[in-house]
């Protein structure tokens, strides 16, 4: 059995037993809510690693235990939703969530994808990132974006020279980029 804890927050029975199926044949420990307090009460006695939140419930929205997250629990979100709104995803990144996940006809594959999501996160959980760019403000953007998925980043100006005299060996070379789409933004770098 996996070592990681998932809670699952759906308040559709069909789809919350379908995705609880998907993970647990991946091996994956998952509790169910269907409401926003039977989540929040779960969370307060269980330690999870993961939430995979709809946002619409019959109690409330799922935002609201977004914005509660932080007193409640360590875990990381991924959003289970019908709602294809642009902005509404852009938004919930920001917020740090780690994936958007639509509730469509390739729900059931999206699903299956959820362990790649949380493997390429525990790949780089222990990773500094190293942000260089002479603006200050797209440097404090994507800091405030990299501290909101919990890692750990360094801000410089100019690159090689610092990063080999201070960083060697600490830091991962990654790439930001804005088009954030499943995970992407974090893309290894194999150059110098």
């Amino acid at each position: 059995m996996n070592e990681l804890k998932l809670l699952i927050v759906e308040d559709t029975e069909f789809i919350n037993n379908t995705v609880k199926r998907i993970l647990q044949r991946l091996d994956y420990a998952c509790d169910q809510a269907f409401t926003l307090e039977e989540a929040t009460s779960l969370l307060l006695s269980t330690r999870y690693n993961y939430i995979l939140l709809d946002l619409n419930l019959p109690d409330g929205y799922g935002y609201d235990l977004i914005k509660q997250l932080d007193a409640l629990s360590d875990a990381k979100i991924i959003v289970l939703t019908a709602q294809t709104d642009v902005e509404q995803r852009e938004f919930l990144f920001k917020e740090g969530i780690l994936d958007y996940i639509v509730k469509d006809k390739y729900f059931n594959d999206a699903v299956s994808e959820i362990p790649n999501t949380i493997n390429k996160l525990k790949y780089n959980q222990d990773s500094n990132i190293l942000v260089i760019d002479d603006s200050s403000f797209l440097q404090n953007h994507i800091t405030n974006y990299l501290k909101n998925k919990k890692l750990q980043c360094y801000l410089r100006i100019q690159c090689k020279r610092i990063f080999r005299k201070t960083f060697s060996g600490r830091c991962k070379p990654y790439y930001f980029r804005h088009d954030i789409t499943r995970y992407a933004w974090l893309r290894a770098s194999t150059k110098d």
